[in-house]
């Protein structure tokens, strides 16, 4: 076997042999939502979940390679304080019924209707973080025409 490619639980590997990110510098800059440093908004990412980098997350829709290791039990010991996830509504209706995923840590956008402009509701939202602090980035949800609640996130 290669260097840290067996199953099971070493250094720096959590449940089922997931290794554990322990910076930034281990998520890919393709997972990062451009312009974003503190905190880094992770994108489909959750195989990098790690309170350590990062607090707010997107899910862009429900696909397994997307929203996977993600459980109801995996920001649960942060309690209410902790990561917040921004989805569109119908992805996150999805996340609480099929994974369990608290509704504290959901933050469900609306989807915008295709051929609407982009000033008219709904509209552009404010991310926060895990702490409600405002971040400096505003999103808003496109129809991505690929799965029911699949979304573009518009940055």
């Amino acid at each position: 076997r290669g260097k840290g490619r067996g199953k099971g639980r070493g250094k720096g590997r959590g449940k089922g042999g997931r290794r554990i990110p322990r910076s930034l510098a281990d998520v890919p800059s393709y997972k990062v939502a451009p312009g974003t440093t503190q905190p880094p908004v992770i994108v489909d990412g959750f195989q990098f979940a790690n309170p350590a980098i990062s607090d707010v997350y997107v899910l862009t829709h429900f696909h397994s390679d997307h929203y996977g290791p993600l459980t109801g039990k995996m920001f649960a010991p942060l309690g209410a304080r902790g990561c917040v996830i921004y989805t569109g509504e119908v992805t996150a209706a999805l996340c609480v019924a099929k994974l369990g995923v608290s509704r504290t840590h959901l933050r469900p956008l609306p989807v915008a209707i295709p051929g609407q402009a982009a000033s008219e509701p709904p509209g552009w939202t404010r991310l926060k973080d895990g702490g409600g602090r405002a971040l400096a980035l505003e999103v808003k949800l496109l129809d991505a025409n690929h799965c029911p609640g699949a979304a573009m996130f518009l940055f």
